[in-house]
């Protein structure tokens, strides 16, 4: 049975307000509730988030925004605010029980958002030095609701210089990372992810890091995946890539993928196998090259590069490099939304592309 998303509430107590979760309430909303648990007020995030219909996702279990979400109190304890990854906000308050411009106090908010990811950022690079334990992905308090994933983009969302050590510490662990099963058999680091592209937003280079490594002797690719390259070195090598080329010659030269159509985030209308059916394969490669852009290398039903697309500016930069009205095609991770990968070849790419077998800007 599916487990429905979770909201946010503002619960009153008898010293103040905490944070907590509903569970299961189906995403969407957020909640002020009484001591009693009794309804004081709910907002619908569709009528007051910006952008929510565009990067808001519908699924079986409700509709998700929340990830890499930070939920906090203002310092004065009179208002309840929701900032998604997006970088929208809205903002509630506990005096008169309803929602208020958020814009009217930018500032303030910027300066407790930045307090608060400075102040448990830390706690998480402790706790990344000294634990070898798991740590659960929710991070939440009374006074706060958060994620590690937050943690670590919300440094690229406000320009927090100051948090470049840290996110290269968790850049380059191996603590959060999850399986996936397919065709290429990897790890994900999903965390070395969000720090990379924090990292590249606040001005930096990726370090020599892995963002998919094959685990399994099942993968069609050699155990020992080649070592990562940097910027220069990959741009050199995918001038090398052509049509016809296998793909086990383009892992050879590039090295595991930083995204692949079986790491895309699905959304309901176009399956994976659809995809394959069609030879709508593709490999994804960030390049911190001068500039730096993002490469897709398509490939055909037998494994066989078809096409080779240069975007600049790259995809990490912002979801708004597909300045699309509808959903948009690059989720929460900078990962593609499965169904609505069209918006790749739909002419709304904010800048510039280059195709070619042989391709490099």
């Amino acid at each position: 049975m599916t487990v429905m998303f979770s909201d946010p509430v503002a619960k009153r107590t008898g010293d103040g307000w905490k944070a907590t979760w509903r569970p299961h309430s189906g995403g969407g909303l957020i909640f002020v509730r009484d001591e009693s648990d009794q309804d004081l007020a709910f907002v619908r995030l569709h009528e007051v988030l910006p952008r929510y219909g565009r990067f808001a996702h519908p699924t079986t279990a409700g509709t998700d925004w929340q990830d890499h979400s930070l939920v906090y109190f203002t310092a004065d304890g009179d208002r309840f605010v929701a900032r998604a990854w997006w970088g929208a906000r809205v903002a509630i308050s506990l005096v008169d029980l309803k929602p208020i411009d958020p814009g009217e106090f930018a500032d303030e908010l910027d300066d407790r958002e930045r307090e608060i990811v400075r102040r448990e950022l830390s706690r998480l690079v402790t706790w990344a030095q000294e634990s070898d334990s798991w740590l659960n992905d929710d991070l939440s308090t009374e006074e706060t609701l958060f994620s590690v994933g937050t943690l670590v983009h919300f440094p690229g969302l406000l320009g927090m210089t100051e948090a470049i050590p840290q996110l290269r510490l968790l850049e380059s662990g191996e603590s959060f990372k999850d399986i996936f099963y397919g065709q290429y058999d990897y790890r994900r680091y999903f965390i070395r992810r969000l720090a990379q592209t924090a990292l590249r937003r606040l001005g930096e280079k990726a370090g020599l890091y892995r963002q998919t490594a094959p685990f399994s002797a099942q993968s069609r690719f050699p155990f020992d995946p080649p070592e990562p390259q940097d910027g220069p070195t990959r741009h050199a090598e995918l001038q090398s890539v052509r049509s016809g080329d296998g793909i086990a010659e383009v892992y050879r030269r590039l090295g595991p993928p930083d995204e692949t159509n079986e790491n895309c985030q699905v959304s309901g209308r176009i399956s994976l196998r659809e995809i394959v059916r069609r030879g709508k394969q593709f490999w994804r490669y960030d390049v911190d090259a001068d500039p730096p852009y993002t490469a897709l290398v398509w490939f055909d039903a037998n494994d066989r590069v078809v096409r080779a697309v240069l975007y600049d500016p790259p995809f990490w930069t912002s979801p708004d490099v597909f300045p699309s009205d509808r959903q948009s095609v690059l989720g929460s991770l900078g990962r593609t939304t499965l169904a609505f990968l069209d918006q790749l070849d739909d002419g709304t790419f904010a800048g510039s592309t280059i195709e070619r077998p042989a391709a490099g800007p």
